[in-house]
C-alpha cells in the first residue's frame, strides 16, 4: 500500500517507519519492482546461504543492524533532495544511514552505505595497498 501523499520524502518516511517497526511485508509493498530486486542484490553475499525475498533480505539487514549497533533508538532525521532521501537511524550503540530512492511513490533503491575510518590511532603510512590475490592458486 503507497502513502497517501507522493512525495519522495513522506514515502520514504513511511518506508522507514515500516521497517524500523518490523513490518518488513509492509516496507516490502512500498518497493517497486526495480526497487525489490536493488535490495536483494545489494544484500552482502556470504551473509546468507540462501535466496531471499525483499521481505526476507528487509528481516536481514535489521537484524544485521541489531548485532551491530544494538536495540532502534529512533529515526534521527529524514532529508530530501528531489527523489534521493536520507534517513539517519539511531541505535543504542550507533548510528546507520539509510540512503533511498523514490519514484513515483514507489522506493527504487534503497541502501544502508558503510563508512570505514581507521581509528586515531593507526597509522596509516603504516600499510601499502596490495593486489587482490584470492583468484591465485597456492604453490603445492
Amino acid at each position: 500500500m503507497v502513502p497517501a501523499a507522493d512525495s519522495a520524502e513522506s514515502t520514504a518516511r513511511e518506508f522507514v517507519s515500516r521497517f524500523t517497526d518490523g513490518a518488513f511485508a509492509d516496507a516490502a509493498d512500498l518497493l517497486s519492482a526495480d526497487g525489490r530486486e536493488a535490495v536483494v542484490e545489494a544484500f552482502p553475499e556470504g551473509f546468507s546461504r540462501e535466496e531471499h525475498d525483499a521481505e526476507e533480505t528487509l528481516e536481514s539487514y535489521s537484524y544485521g543492524l541489531y548485532g551491530q549497533y544494538g536495540a532502534f533508538g529512533g529515526v534521527d532525521s529524514v532529508t530530501a533532495d528531489g527523489d534521493e532521501v536520507t534517513a539517519a537511524l539511531t541505535f543504542e550503540d550507533g548510528t546507520q544511514t539509510l540512503e533511498l530512492t523514490v519514484d513515483d511513490g514507489e522506493v527504487t533503491a534503497a541502501s544502508f552505505p558503510t563508512e570505514y575510518e581507521p581509528p586515531a590511532y593507526a597509522d596509516e603510512s603504516a600499510f601499502e595497498e596490495q593486489p587482490d590475490v584470492t583468484h591465485h592458486q597456492l604453490p603445492r
